[in-house]
């Protein structure tokens, strides 16, 4: 997309966004959650610590 020739085919651009925005879509939710994850890891040791079930 930054090649200066990549806007003079607009039918191409157009398909090579929509591929972009397709896959996107595919790694947004991987990345929410390995971020949620991230977010959670230090809790873990405490939890396990913990009496309850």
């Amino acid at each position: 997309m930054e090649s200066s020739d990549f806007w003079e085919d607009a039918a191409k651009a157009q398909k090579t966004i929509d591929e972009s925005n397709q896959l996107k879509g595919w790694t947004r939710p991987y990345h929410e959650i390995k971020v949620r994850f991230e977010n959670v890891q230090p809790l873990l040791p405490d939890v396990s610590e913990s009496d309850e079930p």
